[in-house]
């Protein structure tokens, strides 16, 4: 860019936005599964606070292990090893897939 704006005062053009804190969560679709990362910048960013629990879908005890979610899931990141079934926050999309299709209405989002 500087080649194309040679001077600082044009290279002001540039700069879209400033931001001066906060924190998010960012997800790589490029890996299989998806990868999740918090991050934090300005103040204390060498901090990420940590939730209580994360937030997305959940599902609860009125899980009938039916599987319907198993199959819908695009990152086959529910785990149906137990009845209710568990899922895999880590590499959860939040596309909600589970929450629309389970028949007991087991899937909760928080």
């Amino acid at each position: 860019m500087a080649q194309i704006y040679p001077k600082p005062e044009t290279r002001q053009a540039l700069e879209v936005f400033c931001m001066m804190a906060g924190e998010g969560e960012f997800f790589d679709l490029s890996t299989k599964p998806i990868t999740r990362e918090q991050f934090r910048i300005g103040k204390d960013a060498d901090k990420i606070r940590k939730p209580e629990r994360a937030a997305g879908y959940f599902i609860t005890d009125r899980c009938i292990g039916c599987g319907t979610c198993v199959g819908i899931c695009p990152q086959n990141c529910i785990r149906s090893t137990a009845i209710p079934y568990v899922t895999g926050e880590k590499h959860c999309l939040h596309c909600g897939n589970c929450y629309r299709e389970c028949p007991a209405e087991a899937v909760v989002r928080e």
